[in-house]
């Protein structure tokens, strides 16, 4: 029987305050999982082309935290290309903006879910058990 992967939070924002902010309440939540984190948007797709090119057609358990507003690659265009991969299409992306009434946009284009900056704990919180939560309970996603 193949040993269970253990879930990380994959962390995409050009703010190192929110990622710092994000890091502390992922703490304060008592999250034990690690945190990959990436200041782009290109250093995560560089990732997820690396991780696929080593782990073949192993399932991911990743769940990400991405920045809509980001230089050279935004989130929206990162969301794109992960839906281009089978493996990366499950994978639950919670996305964070600026711009107030995002949330529909950004689920039809594939999100889990949207938090309007600036963020909160109780928000972050909210959303992690409702998108995060049943992902994780999901034995077919967890072999």
């Amino acid at each position: 029987m193949a040993e269970k992967q253990m879930p990380s939070f994959v962390l995409v924002d050009d703010d190192e305050e929110d990622r710092y902010f994000i890091r502390q309440a992922l703490h304060q939540l008592g999250s034990s999982y690690p945190v990959v984190e990436f200041g782009n948007g290109i250093d995560f797709i560089d990732y997820l082309r690396q991780e696929l090119a080593d782990k073949g057609s192993e399932k991911v358990l990743w769940l990400v935290l991405m920045d809509i507003h980001m230089p050279e690659i935004n989130g929206i265009e990162v969301l794109n290309t992960m839906h281009e991969h089978p493996l990366w299409q499950q994978v639950p992306v919670i996305m964070f903006t600026t711009l107030p009434d995002q949330d529909k946009e950004l689920i039809a284009l594939g999100a889990s879910a949207c938090i309007q900056k600036p963020l909160s704990v109780s928000e972050l919180s909210q959303q992690m058990n409702t998108t995060f939560a049943p992902w994780l309970e999901n034995p077919a996603v967890m072999e």
